[in-house]
């Protein structure tokens, strides 16, 4: 089965989510979580959509501002569901912190101040199950994956870690990979025909990853 990682604006609500096909799964939903009576007691992770709580049927849920307002809802998420569900999305940019990297909130636009290697470092010891760390100052750049971040991040968390940000050519994929990401996130390169999706994993293949190319 394929994996769907999907953030707002490209679905509006729960319900959406719940008319993908199931070929589409497995699913991991980002959406905005308003208050802790959205973690329930279902077997998968419930959602607030329209002021209603909703089965919205994902498989894995991602967080970002809500934890960073509140990380203890780390906690609570990965206790009552396990931590293979949570994905922490991490957007940072080069700035005036201890690593030099802050985490950012609002696609980039508004800076915390929260210095990212620390915040990372706090959410894995709290229990996320994955991080997609989005390097802001790459993307949309198409210049290449950030992989002086993606390596440090890589030396302070054993957590699997998701690349985002700067895919530009399908040399990007493989060297975002020898940094030490787990797995990448592109999109511009796919929506504008850039390459396929087959035509990266036969490059990865090539540099000896281990991909399923059927």
């Amino acid at each position: 089965s394929r994996g769907v990682f999907l953030r707002p604006p490209l679905f509006a609500s729960p319900a959406d989510i719940a008319l993908l096909p199931r070929s589409l799964r497995p699913l991991t939903a980002s959406l905005k979580v308003e208050r802790r009576t959205a973690i329930t007691n279902s077997p998968r992770c419930d959602f607030f959509g329209s002021g209603a709580a909703s089965s919205a049927g994902a498989d894995k849920v991602g967080v970002n501002t809500a934890a960073i307002a509140r990380p203890e809802l780390i906690n609570e998420i990965a206790d009552r569901f396990g931590n293979q569900v949570l994905v922490l999305s991490v957007d940072a940019r080069r700035g005036s912190t201890v690593s030099g990297f802050e985490v950012t909130t609002h696609g980039g636009r508004t800076g915390t101040g929260i210095d990212a290697f620390t915040w990372i470092e706090e959410a894995s010891a709290r229990g996320i199950g994955e991080i997609l760390l989005n390097s802001m100052d790459a993307d949309g750049t198409r210049a290449g994956y950030d992989t002086e971040m993606i390596r440090q991040v890589r030396e302070i968390t054993h957590v699997p870690l998701i690349a985002s940000g700067g895919a530009g050519k399908l040399a990007d994929f493989s060297a975002a990979l020898a940094a030490g990401a787990d797995a990448l996130l592109a999109a511009s390169v796919f929506h504008f025909q850039t390459f396929t999706i087959g035509e990266v994993k036969a490059d990865l293949a090539r540099h000896g990853y281990s991909v399923r190319l059927e």
